[in-house]
């Protein structure tokens, strides 16, 4: 083996470094896709993968199998034999039918709620429908601009009347904690549309972090690039620390990487950007972007931030995905801080940040410059320069 290794994850949110010592065998086994009918389908919608340092066809198996069992549960497209699961759920949306569900699925819907209500409706689960009005434009030709934004105002105003407020939520998603059911209302005559797909990958990488934690050896498992852990020390490091580079966000960097961190064992990371999904339209002469992460109150997406990266020894990765979405609909620093120390109060956790904010000028957005706001556990932990397009580091105590 080389000296320097690098494995390169697909979509190069995240990125695993290794400086290696020993001569360890790498093993990286990605979850396969399948055919439902005649459409291909990645668990999740993504690639899913665990690296090990020893040849285990057992573990690769039941990882597989996990990934694969908690991702059809929350699979909103499509129906499985024998399971029911979100597309069940949102299917029956004011038929008063009370489904039932898996113990996994009832406790990832309780999440779900408790986080919609935590955050303030920053992250909402009941926003599958408006969700669903933007995909077409996402699927699109990144090369494309629209000539103004299309979709119509009455369109969308009517999508977003067809969402609860998160004060109410438990109104019209109930929930029996005895007989693990589901009984999803309409909400103002229209029917409310779970998604779950801000929170399905660290919900499902969690379930895998806790069987892999049971084995007492070293793995990192990761989905998308944008939710993984790291399981105990780094065999083939020096200083047994997981080194993990951070995509640089802007659009046209000469550079790849915002930084790269050396993180301790048991460690999860969640990150959320707006560089994958989006699309650009004109509006009085400027390019505008439109991007994934949605607020419900307006029915657009914001553009306080381009990256938030959370990394965390004790917090779970469903509830740092969460987190990691919600801060994309906070307004200002004082905001995003007040919001981490709601969640962190709640679950007794840690959570350190790294938040990547585009610089504005008259309303413009400057896409390729930005400030970057980190903890100071984050910052301390980072092992490089920051890209250069980063114009000033402000790091909080």
């Amino acid at each position: 083996m080389k000296n320097k290794s690098i494995l390169i994850l697909l979509l190069s949110s995240l990125t695993l470094f290794s400086c290696t010592t020993n001569n360890y065998q790498v093993y990286e086994y990605d979850v396969n896709g399948f055919f439902i009918d005649d459409e291909f389908v990645f668990p999740m919608n993504t690639l899913t993968k665990v690296k090990s340092y020893q040849k285990d066809d057992e573990m690769f198996a039941i990882f597989e199998d996990m990934v694969k069992k908690n991702s059809a549960e929350v699979d909103r497209y499509h129906t499985y034999e024998g399971i029911n699961n979100l597309k069940t759920i949102n299917d029956s949306c004011g038929k008063n039918e009370k489904i039932k569900v898996s113990d996994d699925l009832f406790e990832l819907l309780s999440l779900a709620i408790e986080y919609t209500k935590l955050s303030e409706g920053k992250f909402n689960l009941a926003m599958g429908s408006l969700i669903d009005l933007y995909s077409p434009y996402f699927s699109s030709s990144k090369d494309m601009v629209y000539d103004c934004f299309p979709i119509e105002d009455e369109l969308l105003n009517n999508v977003i009347s067809s969402i609860p407020n998160y004060s109410d939520i438990e109104n019209y998603i109930v929930l029996d904690e005895e007989n693990k059911t589901v009984l999803l209302n309409k909400y103002n005559d229209e029917n409310v549309v779970i998604s779950l797909g801000a929170i399905a990958k660290g919900f499902v990488m969690q379930k895998c972090y806790d069987y892999l934690q049971t084995l007492n050896k070293p793995y990192l498992i990761d989905a998308g690039s944008s939710t993984m852990a790291c399981i105990n020390e780094n065999p083939i490091s020096s200083n047994k620390k997981w080194s993990i580079a951070f995509k640089d966000p802007s659009i046209n960097t000469p550079e790849m990487y915002l930084c790269n961190v050396h993180l301790n064992k048991n460690v999860k990371i969640s990150t959320s950007g707006d560089y994958l999904q989006n699309f650009s339209y004109l509006k009085d002469n400027i390019i505008y972007k439109e991007h994934h992460i949605l607020d419900f109150n307006t029915g657009k997406s914001n553009h306080y931030l381009r990256n938030a990266s959370l990394i965390s020894y004790d917090a779970s990765l469903t509830m740092l995905d969460a987190l990691s979405t919600a801060l994309f609909n906070c307004n200002s620093a004082s905001s995003r801080l007040k919001l981490i120390n709601v969640f962190e109060e709640r679950y007794n956790c840690h959570i350190d940040y790294c938040f990547v904010i585009p610089k504005t000028a008259n309303g413009n957005i400057d896409y390729d410059t930005y400030y970057l706001e980190l903890s100071s556990s984050f910052a301390s932990s980072v092992v490089n320069q920051y890209s250069k397009n980063a114009i000033e580091i402000i790091i909080n105590k």
